[in-house]
């Protein structure tokens, strides 16, 4: 007589956790149909992994910045190419006229933190394609 033991292993659907998903789509007001969520979800979950890749890096010191999740992270980077980049209006560059200014030369300084500057660095706020 033989027996079987029975392992039971909790395998991940995968990497991002579907509260995560579920969260980012009542956040960013996204629905999609039934074929397209599966897409979506994937694409999300690659894009949540290489977000935590390099917040690691960021940790350790070996980058300068920190990524985070906003209303793009579940579009491939060609659809974000597609969609928010690139966009020139050639009516208007055409008609911007280019001429000499007439400001006083003056050296600059050596640094400025345009932070510490009331009024000239604005809360940071999604603008489209024009971003």
């Amino acid at each position: 007589m033989f027996y079987h033991s029975l392992k039971i292993v909790h395998v991940s659907f995968s990497y991002a956790n579907i509260n995560d998903w579920n969260e980012h789509k009542k956040k960013y007001g996204k629905t999609y149909s039934a074929s397209e969520e599966h897409v979506r979800y994937s694409i999300f979950t690659a894009n949540s992994k290489a977000i935590d890749a390099h917040n690691a890096l960021y940790e350790k010191g070996l980058v300068s910045y920190k990524k985070g999740k906003n209303t793009l992270t579940a579009m491939t980077f060609a659809e974000v190419e597609s969609a928010y980049m690139g966009a020139v209006n050639s009516t208007i560059s055409k008609s911007i006229p280019l001429g000499r200014n007439s400001f006083k030369r003056q050296s600059p300084p050596s640094s400025r933190d345009w932070r510490q500057t009331p009024g000239r660095v604005g809360a940071i706020k999604n603008q489209g394609q024009c971003g």
